[in-house]
């Protein structure tokens, strides 16, 4: 995909919101995680994740915030948002309630809650294995 010159790399989900594409991109570009194209150029959500192993594999709009899945986490590199969940808050990335303890594979909503499917069965503080949801302040089992 090569929008006026596009940018390189594996592309996953593609979404539109707003009159603007969202792309998944990884790190073979300079932009790492969510990318959004205005119609004229490229945009990045802050300096993107860190880390050789870290990788978005999802992302989701709720309640109409930005978010994204993987498996970035601190321990791989201090300026990851998180363990393996975060949220844009329209300047940086936020932890999502503690995050994971294992790579977070995939979100979506339904009935006005977030879930995550994850590899671990620990979300924040909650032992939840598999699949929770976020209700916009805690983890709940499903």
């Amino acid at each position: 995909m090569g929008l006026n010159g596009g940018i390189g790399g594996r592309w996953d989900k593609i979404r539109v919101k707003d009159g603007s594409i969202y792309c998944l991109n990884f790190a073979e570009s300079k932009f790492d995680g969510v990318v959004r194209w205005d119609g004229q150029q490229w945009h990045s959500f802050g300096p993107g994740i860190f880390g050789f192993a870290s990788q978005v594999y999802d992302f989701t709009f709720y309640k109409s915030e930005l978010y994204i899945t993987g498996s970035f986490t601190k321990s791989q590199d201090s300026r990851n948002p998180g363990n393996c969940i975060a949220s844009w808050n329209g300047s940086n990335w936020m932890t999502v309630g503690g995050g994971s303890s294992s790579a977070a594979l995939s979100l979506f909503e339904h009935d006005s809650l977030l879930y995550c499917h994850g590899m671990g069965n620990q979300f924040g503080d909650a032992t939840i294995p598999y699949l929770a949801a976020w209700n916009g302040h805690q983890w709940c089992g499903t």
